[in-house]
C-alpha cells in the first residue's frame, strides 16, 4: 500500500481486497466504513449468469448498484427492470429487493452509511478457487442478523 500525507486519504489498488464467495457471487470489498469515516462501504461483485440473491431488506443502509459489464434484472418492491452496463439503481433501505444476472456480470455496489459491507466479509469464505463452495447458510444467517439484513423471499428465477 502507498503512503500518503493527506489526512483521511484512502486508495485501494486494483488487486487490493480479499474476494469472498456469497453464494455464486464473488465479492471483493474495496472500501469499508472504517476507511470512509463511516460514510459508505464499496464492493465489486462478479456474478455468474443465473445467479440471484434471495429477496432481502437492509434495515439500516441504502444500497446502490452500478453495472460495469453484463446485464441484471432487478426487483425492488413491486418494480422489476433490466439494468445493463452503465446502468445505475438506488435501492432504499427498508424496501425488499433482489437481482438476477441474465449474463455474466460485474457490478459496483455501495452501501450508505457504511458498515453493511462487512456482511460480505463475515458471511462468506475467502474465494481461493474459481468455483464457489456450497453456501454456509448458518454463517450467512449470523452475518445477516448482525448487519440487520433480513431475508424475506426466494431469489429470482431465470427468464
Amino acid at each position: 500500500m502507498t503512503t500518503f500525507t493527506t489526512q483521511g486519504l484512502f486508495v485501494a489498488e486494483p488487486d487490493e481486497g480479499e474476494p469472498r464467495w456469497i453464494g455464486a457471487s464473488r465479492i471483493t470489498t474495496k472500501a469499508t466504513a472504517g476507511q470512509t469515516s463511516g460514510g459508505f462501504g464499496l464492493i465489486v461483485s462478479e456474478v455468474k449468469r443465473d445467479a440471484s440473491s434471495p429477496m432481502h431488506i437492509h434495515h439500516t443502509a441504502d444500497e446502490s448498484m452500478w453495472v460495469i459489464s453484463g446485464l441484471v434484472r432487478v426487483r425492488c418492491g413491486e418494480d422489476e427492470f433490466p439494468l445493463a452496463a452503465g446502468g445505475f439503481a438506488f435501492l432504499p433501505r427498508g424496501v425488499p429487493h433482489t437481482f438476477i444476472a441474465e449474463e455474466d456480470t460485474a457490478m459496483l455496489g455501495l452501501v450508505s452509511p457504511g458498515g453493511t459491507e462487512a456482511f460480505f466479509t463475515e458471511g462468506g469464505p475467502v474465494a481461493t478457487s474459481a468455483t464457489p463452495p456450497p453456501p454456509d447458510l448458518e454463517r450467512l444467517a449470523r452475518a445477516a442478523e448482525k448487519y440487520q439484513c433480513e431475508f424475506v423471499g426466494p431469489p429470482l428465477s431465470p427468464a
